[in-house]
């Protein structure tokens, strides 16, 4: 479970620096922004090769798993929000002599915050199916909770598996619940 949150956590972070250097440079949102909007489709599975061969630990397989995925999805949802927000904040912002990193962080960052919250809750969704697969894959079926899972299915052990399915799934739904709540606590001057 440390992967997923770790993973979300760096990703989340680079993906914000991304976008503030995409904000901030015109000409890099262009290029990089391009490349991250073309390889954003592209599905986990086949990162997975690439990052088995890049990071020699399990540990940091799955959180580099978790980091792409969160990346993505936190990346095109700030890029959207910066398209879909009214240029009249950045009119005035820029009447107001403020530096292109501060209009990105007061201004495009709160304006992306639910996006953002709806891109990580479900990039959390993909990271467990990722640690699942990366927990089987790693430990060739024999540590942690997804190998677990699949070892007792592979012996018509049903009980045994729908017991650790449940255990999982109210693991992710915890995590679900606090970064709801994190996501609530950062928005509620919206709602007031």
């Amino acid at each position: 479970m440390s992967e997923i949150f770790f993973g979300a956590i760096i990703g989340g972070v680079i993906a914000i620096m991304m976008g503030a250097l995409t904000y901030k440079y015109k000409r890099f949102g262009k290029t990089i922004g391009t490349i991250f909007l073309l390889a954003a489709p592209i599905p986990v599975i086949f990162w997975m090769p690439a990052v088995i061969a890049i990071f020699p630990s399990n540990f940091a397989q799955a959180t580099a798993l978790c980091s792409i995925i969160t990346f993505f999805l936190v990346y095109l949802a700030i890029f959207g929000a910066y398209k879909r927000l009214p240029q009249e904040y950045i009119h005035l912002a820029n009447l107001y002599s403020i530096k292109p990193f501060r209009q990105f962080f007061h201004i495009v960052l709160p304006f992306a915050t639910q996006a953002i919250s709806i891109s990580v809750r479900i990039s959390l969704a993909f990271c467990w199916v990722a640690l699942y697969i990366a927990e089987v894959k790693r430990s060739g079926g024999m540590y942690g909770l997804g190998a677990y899972i699949r070892s007792e299915v592979s012996l018509i052990k049903w009980s045994s598996a729908w017991n650790a399915a449940i255990l999982l799934i109210l693991a992710a739904y915890l995590l679900d619940l606090i970064v709801a709540k994190f996501f609530n606590h950062i928005t509620k001057w919206e709602r007031e």
